[in-house]
């Protein structure tokens, strides 16, 4: 399995990524007087995964909470910041999803800050984390999609406006990333599967992106063949702790091409359908891969490169009937009355060609219809 991460990326100045051949709890590199805080989800409380990390740092000082929920709010991590204090932590261990990651990058540049003041608004656009990180962040991902792992941004949403709004810091780099596949065999299958569309939008969000550059052309194609490899396993529905290390990787790969191009259309159509329709992420940015690729035309089919390899994902998205699982969440009509607010975002204008409410429409028409 190792040999799918390359050495370049195992050892990176940035965030150091390590394949946890023998279980994530050998990896965490603590120093025996480390205070540990650990943020985490009801679900791995439940599954026994942080009572395995508990007993591995005893009896070292630590800190569990463990209540955060999907689409972190700006409020539920103020409130994360203020429960963590005053303690003056060594050593943060995010272990979950990508909103657990993203709640502890932020965290994390408050974890030797008591005191947090009252004002404290993250969707100031003037807010910046001006400081290093004083702390340690280990990042344990249990999901296969987001490469949070391996960023510098971090997502809140406004509950209010039902907005998303991205954090970007070069100190919000995690320090270690550790994948162990045995964390991902209890995942139920479609989050497995809403996972492993967000690593496939990140990697062909890169491809179809006017910031993409020829490292992260590369990042994102190296991780298309890992998927491409491995979707046959959502239309036949197996799930095994082979398949989700391999798709641990390929969201590595995504996550470091989007932390150079950034995203694109899909994940603008994305937004408002998870913001106010609940509908997950992972699927809200993956139902329209298909039919974004299609609405090429010549000259830009020409800008992505390794269409065979687009062509061959392509052909086994389809396959899976992605329309069925959004029709659990929304109705079309409901889902069309958000075009506006999709080709608002920014993300829409990282696309290769211009994008206007008739271009969404097209798409998403065929996405619902096809």
């Amino acid at each position: 399995m190792t040999d799918l991460l390359p050495k370049a990326l195992r050892n990176r100045e940035t965030t150091k990524i390590v394949y946890a051949d023998e279980g994530f709890t050998k990896n965490l590199d603590l120093d025996s007087n480390d205070r540990v805080l650990i943020l985490s989800s009801p679900f791995h409380f439940k599954s026994g995964a942080i009572h395995k990390l508990v007993s591995e740092i005893t009896p070292r000082l630590s800190k569990i909470i463990y209540g955060i929920t999907p689409n972190p709010t700006s409020k539920e991590i103020i409130r994360i910041i203020r429960e963590s204090q005053p303690t003056n932590w060594d050593v943060l261990i995010a272990l979950g999803g990508g909103s657990v990651i993203d709640t502890a990058k932020i965290v994390s540049m408050f974890c030797n800050q008591s005191g947090l003041n009252t004002d404290l608004d993250l969707f100031n656009p003037e807010f910046e984390f001006k400081n290093a990180r004083t702390c340690r962040l280990i990042a344990i991902p249990t999901t296969v999609g987001t490469g949070s792992e391996v960023t510098q941004f971090a997502t809140i949403w406004d509950e209010v406006a039902k907005r998303k709004h991205s954090l970007l810091s070069s100190h919000m780099y995690p320090d270690i990333a550790i994948l162990d596949p045995a964390l991902l065999e209890l995942l139920p299958f479609d989050l497995a599967l809403y996972s492993c569309l967000d690593a496939t939008a990140h990697c062909m969000e890169t491809l179809w992106n006017k910031n993409r550059t020829s490292k992260s052309e590369a990042l994102a194609i190296s991780g298309l063949r890992i998927i491409d490899k491995n979707l046959f396993a959502f239309s036949e529905r197996i799930w095994n702790k082979e398949i989700a290390g391999q798709l641990q990787i390929a969201a590595v790969f995504g996550g470091l091409a989007i932390s150079i191009s950034r995203t694109a259309i899909s994940h603008s159509i994305s937004y408002p359908l998870t913001s106010r329709l609940g509908i997950p992420h992972g699927l809200a940015v993956g139902f329209t891969l298909a039919a974004i690729y299609e609405s090429l035309d010549c000259e830009e089919i020409e800008f992505v490169k390794s269409r065979l390899l687009l062509d061959s994902v392509i052909f086994q998205l389809k396959d899976i009937d992605l329309r069925r699982h959004i029709m659990r969440y929304a109705s079309t009509s409901q889902i069309l009355d958000l075009v506006d607010e999709m080709s608002a975002s920014d993300r829409a204008k990282n696309f290769i060609k211009s994008i206007n409410p008739e271009i969404i429409i097209s798409i998403l028409d065929k996405s619902l219809h096809s």
